[in-house]
């Protein structure tokens, strides 16, 4: 059973979302955000929730995400491996505010080095960066590389290893 098929199992008990996610849903704030009043994480930002119900191998109570419990709650799946934010407020756990999405399409969507980078035009030494002057190796990899770049670098290397052979 899929972490997922647990979290719907405890939403399928009588009164486990009304006494242990209801109340600790905040109210809705100014941007329509409703934030978690429960445990946020101070090193991720995302809002937890103690699974009771749903145990480690070891005997533990699992830690949920709530936004996740929330979104099964309404749509009783996840379609896809994750969930956005489209307010970009990781404690927010109103599900207008989440949309199931890719990996891929959450790294480009969010403030990440992965969407910074597809968004940039030109190399930093001004090079077009489109479709004839990008290598294909780094396209197959999800990677945007210069290949004027490249072949400078190639140029300068070779020179060098002739100097060293003199």
């Amino acid at each position: 059973m899929t972490r997922d098929e647990e979290i719907l199992t405890l939403l399928q008990r009588p009164g486990w979302w009304e006494t242990k996610v209801l109340p600790r849903m905040g109210a809705v704030d100014s941007d329509g955000c409703r934030h978690w009043t429960g445990y946020v994480s101070p090193d991720n930002g995302y809002a937890y929730m103690k699974l009771t119900g749903i145990h480690t191998p070891a005997g533990s109570t699992v830690q949920g995400r709530v936004h996740r419990v929330v979104y099964l709650h309404e749509h009783g799946v996840i379609p896809s491996e994750t969930l956005d934010h489209l307010c970009r407020h990781r404690s927010c756990v109103e599900v207008s505010h989440l949309e199931a999405v890719t990996s891929r399409e959450n790294l480009l969507r969010g403030e990440t080095i992965v969407a910074a980078n597809a968004v940039k035009t030109h190399c930093p030494k001004g090079h077009a960066l489109s479709e004839d002057n990008l290598l294909t190796y780094s396209l197959k990899l999800g990677m945007r590389a210069c290949a004027e770049c490249s072949r400078e670098r190639s140029r300068r290397w070779k020179a060098a290893q002739k100097m060293e052979q003199r």
